[in-house]
């Protein structure tokens, strides 16, 4: 909670510690004048969007906004924290199924994906349904098998080795794909050099014939999680179940 102490503080503390070794500084705060002295700041802003569109508060112009906001506002090279779930939102408001409903699997697909880094909290591995208990101990119900274990690998182990997912360079910083959906579909993409990634989202209920339109895809792209479906070939239509995610590269 960085922002409860004075930012002259950090300064001071920062200054003071580089010269013994170098540190990575993550801040559980959103105030961006933190990133003076703060790598890392938690995406709040990003998690109540999520919950806003969810709860149909809000709608799928509103999480872009929030990304417009981040992208303008933000220090160009300040990392963001972006999670479904952490200790306070678990045990205060409830599990990220309960937040946001079915939209927690492309979410968590962003999250890992975009622009900045993951935060996974234990047990969403399994998922874990559970609301723990805050001040006193509530162990995680490890006997059920971990079903999201492959889910999460991959997209981990995708950021670890694709260089288009480096995070904080300019060079690779997403970029928003307009589609013939815009309602429900969000579609962005990741480059650099001869790497992409392209990640598109189905935010609906309903089954969705998608087109990317505009001149930012060429080529044919293979699907991570499901390496032996046919390659998507940019300008053709792609069919997203409800609430389904595809991640592709190049």
């Amino acid at each position: 909670m960085a922002m409860l102490v004075p930012l002259e503080f950090w300064r001071e503390a920062r200054s003071e510690l580089d010269l013994i070794k170098p540190l990575f500084w993550l801040a559980e705060c959103e105030e961006i004048m933190y990133h003076e002295v703060f790598d890392t700041s938690y995406a709040w802003k990003w998690l109540h969007a999520m919950e806003s569109f969810w709860k149909k508060s809000s709608d799928l112009q509103g999480l872009l906004q929030v990304l417009y906001y981040y992208q303008h506002q933000f220090p160009e090279r300040a990392f963001r924290a972006y999670f479904t779930s952490n200790h306070d939102e678990n045990s205060h408001s409830g599990t990220e199924y309960e937040r946001i409903g079915n939209a927690a699997l492309p979410m968590a697909v962003f999250c890992c994906l975009y622009d900045g880094q993951p935060l996974i909290y234990s047990g969403q591995e399994l998922p874990n349904n559970k609301k723990l208990k805050f001040f006193d101990k509530d162990e995680i119900e490890w006997e059920q098998p971990c079903l999201l274990h492959d889910f999460y690998k991959i997209l981990l182990h995708l950021r670890k080795t694709n260089p288009a997912l480096k995070a904080g360079e300019f060079k690779r910083k997403a970029m928003i794909l307009s589609n013939t959906f815009p309602d429900r579909i969000l579609s962005f993409i990741r480059r650099f050099e001869r790497d992409e990634v392209l990640v598109i989202l189905n935010l609906s209920a309903a089954s969705t014939s998608v087109i990317i339109t505009g001149q930012t895809l060429a080529g044919s792209y293979k699907d991570v999680f499901n390496p032996l479906l046919p390659d998507f070939i940019s300008g053709q239509p792609i069919l997203l179940e409800a609430w389904a995610y595809r991640v592709y590269i190049k």
